[in-house]
């Protein structure tokens, strides 16, 4: 249903029409239109009406944005270069890709939708190709981004990012995973440990290596029951080599790793090769985590404090920066007590249930009562609680459930909140500068956000099920979040500072309106819709009018 919707700016009032549905069970506007101010529609309702005027208005914005990107990438050329197939009269690998890429980021269609919307689509002029697509073919040119040839393509768009100036002198890893419907894939969909709790489903696992301005300067798909530690170690000489080809220097190098992919002999790994920057889990960092705040010495000033000092991790010789940031503490605070409030009315729920000799249904077992206390608390909790599930002595038998707070390690729980162990290889770095390295690890979860979000280039639903498919899906995907990023870059440069969500704003309200002035016009002319001063900005800086010149 189409309401109408005001917005307020400067005190100005501009109206327009939108479009809401519920998107995983929240409302969120799909679709909206400008209509102008108050005065303009005024206007525009009082003036004659010319019965031979048609418009067909179009999205241009994303489009225009992402075909951009590929102009300044080169992508196209780069993936025809790098695939095998010969050359046809019709769309080549790199179109096929850079169409499906568009299609995810016009509204996450499939591949049997962008077959029937192309045709109509801005993204026909924009590509000028007039050759029929159909889903077949789509689906046929997964075939081509071989796994050899996704390395090679990255490399070559690395150098060509070099050459515009953006360099990798940081990378930040980190891994994440994507529930799918898929129920017989091959090695890749695996169960395992679902970030978004879906551990029903098959899983696809996604590493992402993000370098300047969070642009990905290296992905890996891989099966997700694969633990981070043993991710990293199968990908560090392939990261290293990329960067050897790029005649980087890589004692230049730092990398930011996740605790997730510590291990004595990753850690060896590492630093024999970059710099390291990571943190551990703050049991494993008892020392560090008890020391007193009267030992730490503030470092910027959002006040956050650090304690700093030398030490042995992993076998290996680290500076050791403890921080302290009050306001974290505080939320960790909050969500760890609600947390521990849930946790224990269903540990009692459970008890109740276990203990009652006059339930219906299967019988407890201990084994059986022990895993569902296990499942009621999060994994990130289990040392904070005690549990014992022992058989009755004598008559009738049955079980008895006893559970109770570990208070030796909810006391060490508390000491560390708003606390954050770092290690690095990196002595003469001062400790705000390791902690602000290590922080920067933001950029990479803002990318699976964007990744696992609808807004923009969704890796979401996976509807392939080979393993060529999905490593070739992902990798579009992978590369639409390059081309935003790049984008965001590109307009920076241009003095436009936009977040994510600001941007796809920009973008969905910038269109072009194909007009007919009579009847007997069957060709009709693009005028670009009115646009706000945002949206012409980006329009300039991006040189749209470049894509829909006739």
């Amino acid at each position: 249903m189409v309401s109408l919707s005001k917005k307020i700016v400067k005190g100005q009032t501009y109206w327009y029409a939108v479009k809401s549905a519920r998107v995983n069970g929240n409302p969120r506007v799909v679709w909206q239109k400008y209509l102008g101010t108050a005065e303009y529609i005024a206007e525009r309702l009082s003036s004659p009406i010319d019965n031979n005027l048609r418009i067909q208005s179009m999205p241009l914005g994303h489009v225009a944005a992402l075909s951009r990107a590929n102009a300044d990438i080169q992508f196209i050329d780069i993936v025809n270069r790098n695939t095998n197939k010969k050359s046809t009269n019709g769309f080549t690998v790199g179109e096929y890709l850079l169409l499906q890429m568009i299609g995810r980021a016009e509204g996450n269609l499939s591949r049997n939708a962008i077959a029937k919307w192309y045709p109509n689509s801005i993204a026909k002029l924009v590509i000028g190709k007039k050759t029929p697509i159909n889903t077949k073919n789509l689906l046929k040119h997964l075939d081509y981004p071989t796994e050899d040839a996704i390395r090679a393509i990255e490399d070559d768009i690395a150098q060509r990012l070099m050459a515009i100036g953006i360099s990798p002198n940081k990378l930040i890893w980190d891994t994440t995973n994507f529930f799918t419907r898929i129920e017989s894939g091959e090695s890749i969909p695996q169960k395992g440990h679902s970030k978004e709790h879906r551990n029903d489903r098959n899983l696809v696992g996604l590493g992402l290596a993000v370098g300047q301005e969070n642009i990905p300067f290296f992905h890996e798909t891989f099966e997700a029951q694969m633990h981070d530690s043993k991710v990293f170690s199968n990908i560090l000489d392939i990261i290293i080599d990329r960067l050897k080809r790029l005649n980087v220097d890589t004692e230049e190098i730092v990398m930011v790793l996740d605790k997730g992919n510590n291990s004595k002999d990753n850690i060896r790994e590492a630093i024999s090769k970059v710099h390291l920057i990571g943190t551990i889990r703050y049991d494993q960092g008892r020392e560090y985590i008890e020391v007193p705040l009267d030992k730490f010495e503030k470092i910027n000033d959002d006040g956050i404090m650090a304690y700093r000092t030398r030490g042995k991790l992993y076998e290996e010789d680290f500076t050791i920066v403890v921080t302290h940031n009050p306001h974290t503490r505080t939320k960790q605070m909050k969500k760890y007590e609600d947390t521990k409030k849930k946790v224990l009315k269903e540990l009692a729920k459970l008890k109740k249930k276990i203990e009652n000799k006059k339930r219906r249904g299967r019988p407890w077992t201990q084994t059986r009562a022990v895993r569902s206390l296990v499942d009621a608390i999060p994994m990130h909790m289990r040392s904070v609680f005690d549990y014992e599930v022992n058989k009755k002595v004598g008559r009738g038998g049955g079980l008895i459930v006893e559970f109770s707070i570990n208070q030796e390690m909810e006391d060490l729980r508390y000491k560390s909140f708003g606390k954050m162990v770092h290690f690095t290889d990196l002595h003469e770095w001062t400790s705000q500068k390791i902690s602000e390295s290590y922080n920067a690890k933001y950029c990479v979860e803002d990318d699976f956000r964007w990744l696992k979000d609808k807004l923009m280039i969704p890796i979401k639903p996976i509807n392939v099920r080979t393993d060529q498919h999905i490593r070739a899906h992902v990798f579009i995907c992978v590369m639409g979040l390059l081309f935003y990023r790049y984008i965001q870059w590109k307009l920076k440069q241009s003095g436009l500072t936009y977040s994510t969500y600001e941007l796809d704003d920009i973008l969905n309200g910038i269109k072009l309106a194909l007009v007919f002035t009579s009847s007997k016009n069957t060709k009709g002319r693009f005028v670009v819709e009115q646009m706000d001063k945002d949206q012409a900005k980006v329009f300039s800086a991006l040189q749209m009018a470049e894509f829909i010149s006739q």
